[in-house]
């Protein structure tokens, strides 16, 4: 057999790198402005309620309504081809971000950061199903889980630091910019490949399961069920406490953003990092 590069054995390390940099993305962009949520009210002379709505449903309807769809299309068109495609777009739409002129024009540009990274995660996941058998997928997922913690580590301090030296526009630009060079790289050097659980004469393109046939299979599964409404009801507190936290410190003690977003994220960043490699390991 021709030694391609998804045949070799430092490939499946090489994707996992690829995709550890995407997650550091992905959770930098969709959570740079909790840091800026007090430049961004100021500049753009926006009240408490519609910057909930910009940093909770304007990102969050789009990002939940369209997962599943995204996944589909990862299933069909082929997973890297679709993460290519949806970081190039949520990265995109963060340096738009910056050029918000008002609500309406954030709040679009949430939305587009919540259509691409959508499709961000279920792609990222099946891809490293495709490269990982299941006695080492809970550290290889322990390892995105990781990089998302660094990125919103890096965007608590790194958009705070940026909002204070050159202000919150620049921060969404440097954001977004890195992504849309990342997407290339992840088109042109991840390739598709048959899972890792799958026997070696399976075929490559196993036919579609009917959605409703999947939401079946999952409603029988009493416990699945528990713990997607547990972790909903468990989101409402937690989200709702880190959107706002920055703010409240700002308000609260006069501080800039550089200086909560640093304090921040030393704070949150290791506990989290801990707890993700933690749950992997101990889950293989």
């Amino acid at each position: 057999m021709q030694n391609t590069p998804s045949t070799r054995s430092w490939y499946p390390g090489y994707v996992l790198t690829v995709l550890g940099l995407v997650s550091i993305l992905n959770y930098y962009d969709r959570n740079l402005i909790t840091i800026l949520v007090e430049p961004i009210k100021r500049d753009l002379h926006l009240s408490d309620s519609r910057i909930g709505l910009l940093s909770g449903i304007g990102f969050a309807l789009m990002y939940s309504l369209l997962g599943i769809p995204m996944a589909r299309l990862a299933d069909r068109h082929g997973r890297a081809k679709v993460l290519a495609c949806t970081l190039a777009v949520w990265s995109l739409m963060t340096v738009l971000s910056g050029r918000a002129v008002n609500f309406t024009t954030m709040l679009l540009a949430r939305v587009g950061v919540g259509v691409g990274e959508a499709g961000g995660l279920p792609a990222t996941h099946a891809i490293v199903a495709d490269y990982f058998a299941a006695v080492n997928r809970g550290k290889a997922l322990s390892v995105i889980g990781i990089c998302g913690a660094l990125g919103i580590s890096l965007a608590l301090a790194g958009g705070g630091l940026i909002s204070d030296w050159r202000g919150w526009r620049v921060a969404f630009y440097l954001g977004g910019l890195p992504g849309l060079a990342l997407s290339i790289l992840v088109l042109f050097t991840v390739g598709e490949r048959k899972s890792a659980n799958l026997p070696a004469s399976a075929p490559q393109s196993p036919p579609t399961i009917k959605l409703r046939t999947v939401f079946a299979a999952l409603w029988r599964r009493r416990s699945y069920v528990h713990l997607c409404i547990g972790l909903g009801i468990a989101a409402i507190g937690a989200y709702g406490q880190f959107a706002w936290t920055p703010a409240f410190l700002m308000r609260s003690y006069n501080l800039s953003a550089g200086r909560v977003g640093s304090y921040y994220s030393v704070a949150v960043g290791p506990a989290t990092i801990a707890a993700v490699f933690l749950g992997g390991a101990l889950n293989d």
